[in-house]
């Protein structure tokens, strides 16, 4: 690939080139009219014999006393042959100044090829995203919670630390930019199996509010069935990943934070393997999920739906 520094240098010599051959070729033109000048002209013995001399010294060959150059043949000879030979010699020169010139141009065009190419290049590494989409990115509940709990552990919050949410970071800082957006919402579902919850009476409808204006904590929550249950873990998911966003330098903490955030529980309706156990581990995750829906994170509202979704 040509860089600019290249191409300035490949174009820089081209002009001394030219002007080298056009020098060669205008002495060529002057060879040819002195031989017309001398063949032609047809002068007496003195003065042809002086221009035979001149001749002799613009081709560079030895000099000749004024008696041989006025009489001896062979010394005209030689230097008629001599004279042709350069004629014939520049006139090739020319030719191959001719192709130069062309690869000069094709030269310049494929420079100005190659950078077009590199601009399209960067418009696409620019535009990462436009036709592709986010990785989903799945964390088992089971490495987050404890068996029927809703609050990250410290050990589980260091492990999203280093791994999920540095990964979904990472492609919102290259997504979005270059003062680009594209991805404005991250979105965070709770998965659970099929087990039902036994014996347990929830409170989300009574103690939600306070949760989500953050007056009481999560784990005064109490999940009455799967959906509920799904709903708690994105919310202490979605808490976790703002603590995150907090620890992040300045520059990288104004993009993170444009991303709104919306929080769902799938329950038991997404099961990993629609054909296996009702208790498949598996089944139990958060996935993590960048999206574009065009949502300003300042007017989002902080109430999460608890509706069930199809993120699969």
């Amino acid at each position: 690939m040509i860089s600019d520094d290249e191409t300035d240098h490949q174009v820089s010599y081209w002009p001394s080139v030219s002007d080298l051959f056009m020098t060669l070729f205008i002495t060529a033109i002057a060879l040819v009219g002195v031989v017309l000048f001398v063949f032609l002209v047809n002068p007496g013995k003195d003065v042809f014999a002086g221009r035979i001399i001149e001749l002799r010294e613009v081709l560079g060959l030895p000099p000749l006393p004024p008696q041989m150059a006025r009489d001896d043949p062979s010394a005209v000879d030689e230097t008629i042959r001599r004279a042709i030979e350069q004629i014939k010699a520049f006139g090739q020169l020319r030719e191959d100044v001719d192709a130069l010139t062309k690869l000069r141009l094709e030269v310049v065009r494929l420079t100005d090829e190659v950078a077009a190419l590199q601009g399209k290049l960067a418009r696409l590494r620019g535009e990462k995203g436009r036709n592709d989409k986010p990785p989903i990115i799945t964390v088992a509940s089971d490495v987050l919670f404890p068996s029927g709990g809703v609050t990250v552990s410290e050990t589980a919050s260091d492990s999203l630390r280093v791994g999920a949410f540095n990964e979904i970071a990472t492609e919102i800082l290259e997504r979005n930019a270059n003062d680009q957006q594209l991805v404005d919402t991250l979105e965070i579902i709770g998965h659970t199996d099929g087990v039902p919850m036994k014996g347990a009476r929830g409170n989300l409808d009574t103690g939600l509010p306070a949760v989500l204006a953050g007056t009481v904590a999560i784990d005064g929550l109490k999940p009455g069935s799967n959906n509920d249950l799904g709903l708690l873990r994105a919310l202490a998911i979605k808490r976790a990943w703002q603590q995150f966003v907090l620890s992040r330098p300045e520059r990288e903490r104004t993009l993170l934070e444009a991303v709104a955030l919306r929080t769902y529980s799938a329950g038991q309706t997404v099961p990993f393997d629609p054909d296996g156990p009702v208790d498949d581990e598996r089944s139990r995750r958060i996935e993590l999920r960048l999206t574009k829906l065009g949502v300003d994170p300042l007017t989002t509202p902080a109430q999460p739906s608890s509706a069930p979704s199809s993120p699969q």
